[in-house]
């Protein structure tokens, strides 16, 4: 029989992806700032700070606000001595027994996608996105998450307008999608490149475009 206190954990976890869309690396470290902001640094973040964004999430909601702000709680002072891989464990455990047919179980990534997903159908501009997502390049906005599979509305969550005047300098050089090329995984490859590299100051790579 199970404690308590492990699907407590579990719960708190996926509640906090799954309404901030944070990566799991990222959850012990959010710091909630009254009355209604959250502080999320990123887990993906570079040395030379190409890669990876820290962000700044106000909630539209004060009673989502304070719920969020329990539930770390719940999960930081979990009595584990790694809570967020006790809770992809226990995720897992749960997950295969409820789905025992499946090849691929949800896991804590499933829920940011979701959050992905639903913010690129709403009409949230990419840089937003990619502002809340922790995604300096819109490119990555281009292939998180499919919009197709939204299901809820997400116009709880506002980003920092300075981070959004960050992500949307950082792609002033960059690849838009040049008209009429399709959007495949070598293009895409091609547009970071050479986003890459605009933000780095450094030459683009003669890489022509695939078909």
């Amino acid at each position: 029989m199970p404690d308590h206190n492990e699907e407590v954990t579990v719960f708190a976890a996926v509640t906090l992806v799954r309404y901030l869309g944070c990566r799991p690396a990222e959850l012990r470290q959010l710091k909630f700032i009254t009355p209604r902001y959250i502080s999320i640094p990123s887990a993906k973040k570079t040395k030379d700070g190409v890669r990876g964004l820290d962000r700044l999430i106000e909630i539209d909601n004060s009673a989502l606000f304070t719920r969020l702000k329990e539930h770390h709680q719940r999960l930081i002072n979990a009595p584990y001595a790694d809570q967020i891989r006790y809770v992809q464990k226990r995720l897992d455990k749960l997950t295969q027994r409820l789905w025992p047919k499946r090849k691929v179980h949800p896991s804590l990534y499933t829920w940011r996608h979701q959050l992905g997903a639903d913010l690129k159908a709403s009409d949230m501009p990419q840089e937003e996105i990619a502002a809340i997502m922790g995604h300096q390049s819109v490119s990555s906005v281009e292939v998180y998450g499919n919009p197709r599979s939204a299901q809820h509305s997400r116009n709880y969550l506002k980003p920092d307008k300075g981070i959004v005047k960050k992500v949307t300098k950082r792609n002033q050089h960059h690849l838009k999608k040049h008209k009429n090329e399709p959007i495949t995984l070598n293009n895409i490859s091609r547009w970071v490149k050479q986003n890459y590299h605009a933000a780095r100051r450094r030459p683009e790579p003669d890489i022509e475009p695939r078909r």
